[in-house]
């Protein structure tokens, strides 16, 4: 309802974190499918705190594929680096995520990276 009414979808909370960032987070594939098809910007990184993940960095982590394909499909960049350098590759490979790592690569993720 508040997407219809025209709601920012890259307005960011206290944390500095956007709703679609939430939902990659938390694994929510549907409440991340409608914000990426209202405009939701994959490109946004956390503003506040230490971490400055995006999105894509946020569902390959926590592990939840149906999102990173659906991010990937958004033309979310897969090579895009936290502040200390992690990209969505390493943080899926750091925690097994073994299908996600694939999916990156096949989108072009820098395995060098």
């Amino acid at each position: 309802m508040l997407l219809q009414a025209g709601a920012d979808t890259d307005l960011q909370n206290k944390a500095g974190r956007t709703a679609l960032m939430e939902a990659a987070r938390s694994g929510h594939t549907e409440i991340a499918q409608l914000l990426l098809q209202t405009g939701a910007e994959t490109a946004l990184k956390v503003s506040d705190g230490c971490y400055r993940y995006t999105a894509l960095v946020e569902a390959a982590f926590f592990g939840h594929t149906e999102i990173v394909r659906l991010l990937l499909k958004a033309g979310a960049e897969s090579d895009l680096k936290d502040q200390f350098g992690r990209t969505a590759l390493l943080q899926a490979a750091s925690k097994g995520r073994r299908q996600i790592v694939q999916l990156l690569l096949q989108a072009g993720a820098n395995k060098d990276e």
